[in-house]
């Protein structure tokens, strides 16, 4: 004859399922919440300017640069290869327009600032009589991800987007 006692034998507290259960969240809760103090610290998502008015405000100035652009038949070509040492801008202008001497081109991360480049851009002599002009400049570190390209000069300015695989 069986005794009471060996057949309702409780097993161990770790052969529980709801033990484990009950352990489970506040341990996700711990991770979860030391995954988001390691991403917080390590990231830069840069900070909102003090003078936003005055930075809003700025945007009329930017409209004419583009107006400007768009009046001498302005349009450029970003040719971007991974890995080269250098790129190329395709400057095509209206006729009578005259080549800069320098091209400032800016690539611009979608999402962080702390990607941004700036360069400048020289003319190639040879191409300095027709258009399309032909600028080259070294190729900064750009990481994958969506980009907008700002090539300005002078008094214009032309703003694209590109993606970086």
């Amino acid at each position: 004859m069986t005794s009471l006692l060996e057949t309702d034998a409780v097993p161990p507290w770790y052969r529980l399922p709801y033990v484990w259960l009950v352990i489970a969240f506040p341990a996700l809760s711990v991770a979860a919440g030391l995954t988001t103090l390691f991403i917080a610290v390590s990231t830069y998502d840069g900070l909102v300017v003090d003078d936003y008015y005055k930075r809003g405000m700025e945007i009329n100035r930017e409209l004419d640069r583009d107006r400007a652009a768009v009046e001498r038949e302005l349009g450029a070509t970003v040719e971007l290869e991974p890995g080269a040492p250098r790129f190329r801008i395709l400057l095509a202008a209206g006729a009578g327009q005259p080549a800069p001497a320098q091209l400032q081109v800016t690539f611009l991360h979608r999402t962080r600032a702390g990607f941004d480049h700036a360069v400048s851009a020289a003319l190639l002599p040879h191409s300095a009589n027709t258009s399309p002009f032909i600028y080259q400049a070294e190729t900064p570190a750009l990481v994958r991800g969506q980009w907008d390209v700002l090539i300005e000069s002078g008094d214009w300015r032309l703003l694209g987007s590109a993606t970086i695989p």
